[in-house]
């Protein structure tokens, strides 16, 4: 379902559409970062198209696999804690998770499944986004190119933008390593993972089914 294609005007309509390509399976589990009443629909087609009930990360599931205080961190995303699940399942250790999507989050979690905390960045895209607005350039002009020696605008912005985020990787990485000698591997996920894989200097595992490697560890609590 990672590659299902969403309609972003009914993506009820496009979860519905990709649960029916699976075969029968024991527990429908959901990692949302929508709102309740995306949340309350998807729960009510799915009853009534699968006879199945929706089961939701949560804080009670979460904290099955990680150790964490949520009153410290009362507004942390599940599809974070999720990817970090999924990675100390596959490395039994200490580690730290960047997930590079609309927004790059970079969280770390001890070898004894301590949440340790993280940051969130925006993406390159997002950063693109917020400088358009404030100036008179055209969002239509796409520039693919990472080049320092940018000979157009387009491309400079998106230069800019990726060497920022990238250089910012790196850092936040180097930074939790310096303060901790609790993190060994480093893991990279999301639909940009393979470009900042390439660009940045510090050494990651490319695992692009991270945020599933999790949900199969929290479901099998559910069964």
């Amino acid at each position: 379902m990672r590659n299902a294609k969403i309609d972003f005007k009914n993506p009820v309509k496009s979860v519905i559409a990709s649960l029916r390509e699976v075969p029968e399976c024991s527990v429908i589990l959901c990692c949302s970062v929508r709102d309740e009443n995306f949340n309350k629909m998807l729960v009510t087609e799915i009853d009534l198209k699968f006879s199945k009930s929706l089961y939701f990360v949560d804080h009670n599931n979460i904290c099955d696999h990680i150790k964490m205080d949520f009153a410290s961190y009362p507004t942390i995303g599940m599809d974070r804690l999720t990817a970090l699940i999924g990675a100390q399942y596959l490395s039994h250790k200490g580690c730290i998770v960047i997930d590079c999507g609309t927004a790059i989050t970079i969280d770390a979690v001890g070898p004894d499944a301590i949440y340790m905390g993280g940051i969130i960045l925006p993406g390159v895209d997002s950063m693109k986004k917020v400088f358009f607005s404030d100036t008179h350039v055209e969002e239509a002009i796409v520039a693919k190119e990472v080049t320092v020696f940018a000979g157009d605008t387009a491309t400079a912005i998106h230069s800019g933008c990726f060497i920022a985020a990238s250089s910012a990787i790196d850092m936040a990485c180097a930074q939790m390593r310096a303060l901790s000698d609790q993190v060994d591997k480093v893991y990279i996920t999301g639909g940009n993972a393979s470009l900042f894989n390439e660009a940045c200097s510090t050494s990651f595992i490319e695992e692009p089914m991270l945020l599933m490697q999790g949900l199969r560890k929290i479901a099998t609590g559910i069964a």
